[in-house]
């Protein structure tokens, strides 16, 4: 079977929820025996020479690249104000990558072809002119979703712009649906809506699943009184989450219990971040090592008001058999139980309160945590989840076909 991934960046490093995603779908691909085609978009902010790839890596199938510009500037949302398209997508439009899309589709026949998110859809009328793939988009999110919660939490200029980019994405989303043979969304919650508004073709929800030879707890390594936060601080919905955390709900934790300390991590982080003071908190920025720092502080504060999909890092905080605090929102698209696998808070009160739960039993985060671990080996199985969307796939038949 020959399949072809477009990503919308590259699968590597694995320090952030889209390029794990990506990577363990790549993964789950090349184990079964496919022939894997990556085409990877190479913009300035993942900037990655291919040779510069780890063999383990680079071995997951044939790798083509392109470099684009996919800023976002003042300059480009201006001009795109005047038009009626979504800019979040746009900016992905590019002819170079076009041509090379077009001339991979020119020499192979593929059986199927994954496009990785609404990102680069944009390359779907080439896609079915050129091939009689069957071709899947893999719904990372419902992307107008993050900016219609995002835009409620703004206010001036800011929220006008993000309303109007939420309609047009939104009318992009949604009247895009049928147009592919299939969608594999990441969650069950985001199959309902799409369902739900209008999507009549097969449905595969397809998870982010955990590859359990790489997920090994260690407690003697946990540290105890230590909250941590781990996520890629140049995604706004993080950014916004860790501002509410660190001035609305720490400092209700931090009074009560002034033994606890909380450490934060993350990629890109904003300098105003990096700057700011907070008694008991402890700013790091990009580690090494992510599954080393998960596995040395006890408890994963997850505080997202706006986002959809699945956070695949609390995929693997569970795997790792952490006990965390997360939002609704933090926790959407997994199968959790509140108070036996995980602890859900939705405000600073609540924040507090399941605080005071794991300080009156010591033993508590160790129990849900090992609960945590018997969910991810039920439910979030890598090798599984991707022999199911395989063996779902291999039952439809393509709808789109190119023109004669």
């Amino acid at each position: 079977m020959n399949i072809l991934q477009l990503c919308f960046r590259m699968p590597y490093p694995l320090k952030d929820g889209g390029a794990i995603a990506m990577y363990n779908l790549s993964k789950g691909l090349a184990d079964t025996g496919v022939n894997l085609t990556l085409l990877v978009p190479i913009t300035n902010k993942h900037d990655i020479d291919l040779n510069n790839l780890p063999e383990s890596i680079q071995k997951l199938g044939e790798f083509h690249s392109q470099r684009i510009n996919s800023d976002i500037t003042l300059i480009g949302a201006f001009f795109n104000f005047f038009t009626n398209k979504p800019y979040y997508l746009t900016r992905y439009s590019d002819t170079a990558f076009k041509f090379k899309l077009k001339n991979l589709l020119k020499r192979n026949s593929y059986d199927i072809i994954i496009i990785e998110s609404l990102k680069v859809s944009m390359y779907l009328p080439l896609i079915k002119q050129c091939s009689n793939a069957l071709v899947v988009l893999r719904s990372h999110n419902v992307e107008h979703l993050i900016w219609q919660r995002l835009a409620r939490q703004t206010s001036g200029l800011k929220k006008l712009f993000l309303n109007v980019m939420v309609k047009r994405l939104k009318k992009f989303e949604i009247g895009t649906l049928n147009s592919f043979d299939a969608i594999a969304p990441i969650t069950d919650m985001d199959g309902d809506f799409f369902r739900d508004n209008g999507c009549k073709i097969p449905l595969i929800t397809t998870p982010s699943g955990i590859d359990f030879e790489l997920f090994k707890a260690d407690p003697q390594k946990t540290k105890p009184q230590t909250f941590f936060h781990l996520g890629a601080l140049d995604w706004l919905p993080n950014q916004e989450a860790l501002e509410w955390f660190l001035m609305d709900i720490w400092p209700l934790i931090y009074a009560e219990f002034p033994t606890l300390t909380f450490q934060v991590a993350g990629r890109n982080m904003p300098k105003s971040f990096l700057d700011s003071k907070h008694p008991g908190v402890k700013i790091i920025g990009e580690v090494d090592d992510a599954h080393a720092f998960i596995k040395e502080n006890e408890v994963m504060i997850v505080p997202l008001i706006s986002g959809s999909g699945m956070r695949i890092k609390v995929i693997e905080g569970m795997a790792l058999g952490k006990c965390i605090i997360s939002t609704q929102v933090g926790a959407e698209g997994i199968a959790y139980e509140d108070g036996k696998n995980i602890l859900i808070a939705d405000s600073p009160q609540a924040f507090l309160e399941k605080t005071r739960l794991l300080q009156a039993d010591k033993s508590l985060a160790a129990k849900i945590g090992a609960e945590a671990i018997k969910l991810v080996q039920t439910k979030y199985n890598n090798k599984e989840i991707i022999e199911n969307f395989l063996s779902k796939l291999q039952q439809i038949k393509p709808i789109n076909k190119k023109h004669s």
